[in-house]
């Protein structure tokens, strides 16, 4: 397989990820049986793949997202197996604290990137030591944490950088994208809404009935 290949493939199928991100999403409303969500994505998955006026559905993702990062892939692969199995992969907890991570890093990357100030954190991006560093002291960090996802994205999206699997040559490109940190801002905006102090009244409330009855 070619290199053009190779990126082509990953580029269509973190995409499709994408995709089958939001049609999944609703197996968290209604309850179908796990045959059904197994052939539903399959199903769901081929159905990208067919052209429609020249592009595919994931090539029409792709036309709006570009590339996504081996991160953002990674975490809705383990995503769509958690929702199509029924099996726990990623704990509510873990993704609170990498959608922290990956929005204090893309609050200080997006606006230096775009040329707010002198220094341009996107030319760290080409062969940089200084960021390899960072990155190991990060897997280091999160491997003592018992951060296992954290860990395994990061590794996957710095091997996928030194196998060159993606069209861009710069290791931020595998590590970060917009629609990684959009999701992550939507998370922590859904975390910080379960927790507003008016969404417990009703249950306190329910719980004291209960309790007098």
């Amino acid at each position: 397989m070619t290199a053009h290949a190779l990126s082509a493939c990953f580029g269509l199928g973190g995409c499709t990820l994408v995709a089958l991100f939001f049609l999944t999403l609703a197996f968290r409303f209604v309850a179908v049986p796990v045959w059904a969500r197994w052939g539903f994505a399959a199903v769901a998955a081929a159905a990208l793949q067919v052209p429609l006026d020249g592009l595919s559905g994931a090539e029409y993702v792709r036309s709006w997202t570009g590339d996504v990062s081996l991160t953002l892939a990674a975490l809705l692969a383990l995503w769509c197996w958690e929702q199509l199995s029924g099996r726990r992969v990623l704990e509510a907890r873990s993704l609170t604290r990498m959608s922290g991570a990956v929005l204090a890093v893309a609050v200080c990357f997006y606006p230096f990137a775009l040329g707010w100030s002198m220094f341009d954190p996107y030319a760290l991006g080409y062969s940089s030591h200084a960021l390899f560093a960072g990155l190991l002291l990060l897997t280091l960090a999160a491997w003592y944490a018992e951060e296992h996802v954290l860990v395994l994205v990061v590794t996957l999206g710095a091997a996928g950088f030194v196998l060159d699997v993606l069209e861009s040559r710069n290791l931020w490109d595998y590590l970060l994208d917009p629609v990684l940190s959009l999701l992550a801002l939507v998370w922590l905006g859904s975390r910080l809404a379960l927790r507003w102090p008016g969404r417990s009244k009703p249950a306190a409330g329910a719980a004291r009935e209960a309790a007098a009855s």
